[in-house]
């Protein structure tokens, strides 16, 4: 019974905090449950829930497939996303967090530095 309400009167996590803060800054939008990202460098807009995580509305409603499913934990990294040049967890974090935040996947990254060696002159 202590472990029980040792949890329910733990304090909130700074994501929750940060997380609601977010949520109050973009309510006009998601009044109607429409989100704007910006993913390698465009645009893009869905309607996804408040409670979304990046990892989601990237895989299943912006068919951005780089980031991978896997513990849904954050401990494996594979959902480890680029978000305004620091890595996150896209498993664990909110997509209303990253509004107006640059968001890259590490494959995408990848093929930019693939496309740039590839224009390079050959000795």
């Amino acid at each position: 019974m202590a472990a029980a309400t040792a949890v329910l009167t733990a304090t909130p996590l700074p994501a929750l905090d940060e997380a609601r803060a977010a949520e109050e800054r973009a309510e006009g939008s998601f009044r109607h449950g429409e989100i704007s990202l910006q993913v390698h460098g465009q645009v893009r807009r869905s309607r996804s829930s408040h409670r979304s995580t990046l990892l989601d509305t990237l895989r299943h409603r912006l068919d951005v497939t780089g980031p991978s499913e896997s513990c849904d934990r954050a401990s494996c990294g594979a959902c480890t996303t680029i978000v305004d040049g620091a890595p996150v967890y896209s498993c664990t974090t909110l997509a209303v967090t990253c509004q107006g935040k640059s968001i890259e996947t590490p494959r995408e990254l990848r093929h930019r530095r693939e496309r740039r060696a590839s224009r390079l002159p050959q000795e």
